[in-house]
């Protein structure tokens, strides 16, 4: 999870889901991070949201 934070974060722009992707490998479940940072960050002034597909 920390990784996926540290790389959206760390962008100049929207991080396109195939780069996090590779970030965490084909064993981790890419959704169920994202849906993991999203509950975390409700208590603070961010939000992960897709856009464009992506």
């Amino acid at each position: 999870m920390g990784r996926v934070e540290s790389v959206v974060f760390a962008a100049r722009g929207p991080v396109p889901r195939e780069a996090l992707a590779r970030v965490v490998g084909s064993s981790c479940n890419l959704d169920d991070l994202i849906s993991d940072i999203r509950d975390e960050l409700r208590a603070r002034p961010y939000e992960l949201v897709f856009v464009a597909g992506g």
